[in-house]
């Protein structure tokens, strides 16, 4: 039963983050109708229209799924009929309560040939990705859509994309030579593993010249850390992962390869044994695999990220090391994702392009007296709204998301890097200046509106209180004073 109700709930949380995104795009759609110019309409209101219906079919796909996992067995006559006075087959449901039935509708549109495995992983990827697929039916354009959405929640350098634009329209990238048309080597094509074999081996300085035949192309971090889940893990098995980390890993792992991920839980306070914010240290790791093992879960790696996302901290090579022979010490894989070590900002190498966005930022920050991890490295900034959160709990963490999201802005809440602490976010400032600096006009404005919202509420506690503290006390009944 308890199961079962907490099935529910998680559905019921479902149902209603639909909703709400449905409530909130029809609101930007109704907004977009009344505001663009009608020669502008076009092709932005067919984008919102095609969004609308895919979330009313998400929504319609949603209920038959979730009432399945409650559906009592119905009511029915056995395979004798009449034939010897048939018995009714027994029910759980009880009288009054709720039955689903297909309609027509439902059996034309609706498919059900999907696995529960396959319902669990629309249902996640519908819950992990709404945001973004908001994002990109509404998006901000300066001249067509400056009502749209501002992403500063997604790890992607904007920055560079005119150079990458023009690097790969070169008459050198346009040749495709026959063999690329073909199937080639499942670990990727020789060619493209030498050059990333080549790459590495000056990049990371190695020692030796890194072995293309050790390097296996894949489609993404998310894809790779899949495949190694997969390979390196049976089902059950688990992962140490240091949180805050990168949400993907959570939605690889769970998804198909049925990993769990056990988190080793940093905490931002600084005390004796914390020197700064977030910091990973060989006891926690212990710590984390003894809970592991008390709970019977067989662990069978660690996991590092370094440049570290969302924190931007940069391991050193002494505590790297310490990782490593921990690792050792009790027969662990290692997995380390390195993939912003290229975007270390060292003050004697200058990126202007990116450095400058990273100070706007960060001056803005301050200026907002907004904390925040001031690291070398990464695309973004880990900061500490707290301070906006009555009372400090996940529940008005989302409400402040949600709250972002209000006013066109998305940020990556710290819930989904798995941090131990609500308030936390993730900022990226790799985005184009204006943009910038309208996103933080934008989030200065739901700071306002939270921090004025805090202490009316505040005020009215405060009046509450005072209004029963002036009260007398109803006195007691002569029968109670009798007995």
């Amino acid at each position: 039963m308890r199961d079962q109700a907490l099935r529910y709930r998680s559905i019921h949380t479902q149902l209603m983050e639909m909703v709400l995104t449905l409530r909130q795009t029809v609101e930007d759609h109704i907004m977009q109708l009344t505001t663009r110019p009608q020669q502008q309409d076009g092709q932005a209101i067919r984008e919102q229209e095609a969004l609308l219906g895919r979330l009313l079919f998400q929504i319609i796909s949603f209920l038959p799924a979730g009432a399945q996992s409650f559906q009592p067995p119905c009511t029915s006559t056995d395979s004798r009929g009449d034939v010897g006075g048939g018995q009714p087959v027994q029910t759980s449901r009880q009288k009054g309560q709720m039955f689903y039935q297909e309609s027509d509708f439902e059996n034309t549109v609706i498919s059900y040939d999907l696995s529960n495995r396959g319902i669990d992983i629309s249902a996640l990827y519908d819950l992990s990705f709404r945001d973004y697929d908001t994002y990109q039916g509404n998006k901000y354009h300066k001249d067509k859509n400056t009502l749209g959405y501002i992403n500063l929640g997604t790890s992607e350098n904007k920055l560079c994309t005119d150079l990458l634009a023009e690097r790969l329209s070169q008459s050198d990238m346009t040749y495709i030579d026959e063999d690329l048309l073909q199937y080639s080597d499942w670990r990727g094509h020789p060619l493209l593993r030498k050059e990333v074999a080549r790459f590495l081996t000056f990049y990371c300085k190695t020692p030796e010249f890194l072995d293309p035949e050790n390097v296996v192309i894949l489609n993404g971090c998310s894809a790779v850390f899949s495949a190694l889940a997969m390979v390196l893990c049976d089902p059950g098995e688990a992962f140490l992962v240091p949180t805050p980390f990168y949400g993907g890993f959570a939605f690889s792992t769970h998804l198909y390869s049925k990993v769990k991920l056990i988190p080793v839980h940093l905490e931002s306070q600084v005390t004796e044994a914390n020197g700064y914010p977030f910091q990973l240290t060989v006891d926690k790791l212990e710590q984390a695999l003894l809970g592991a093992k008390i709970e019977g879960k067989k662990v069978r790696g660690l996991v590092l990220i370094n440049p570290q996302n969302p924190l931007g901290d940069v391991y050193s090579q002494d505590s790297m090391m310490e990782y490593l022979e921990f690792a050792k010490k009790y027969n662990l894989h290692v997995i380390v994702d390195e993939m912003y070590m290229l975007s270390v900002f060292d003050e004697a190498i200058t990126f202007h392009s990116v450095l400058s966005m990273k100070r706007y930022v960060t001056h803005k920050l301050k200026a907002f007296k907004v904390p925040f991890l001031n690291r070398g490295s990464g695309l973004y900034v880990w900061i500490n709204l707290k301070q906006y959160l009555d009372p400090c709990t996940f529940e008005e963490e989302l409400l402040l998301h949600r709250r972002f999201l209000d006013h066109k802005l998305i940020l990556s809440p710290g819930k989904t890097f798995m941090c131990k602490e609500p308030g936390w976010f993730r900022l990226i400032f790799a985005a184009r200046p204006h943009l910038l600096r309208i996103a933080m006009r934008r989030f200065q404005q739901v700071l306002v509106e939270q921090e004025q919202e805090r202490r009316v509420k505040q005020l009215e506690d405060a009046m509450k209180e005072e209004v029963s503290a002036s009260q007398p006390e109803t006195p007691a009944s002569p029968a109670l004073r009798k007995s």
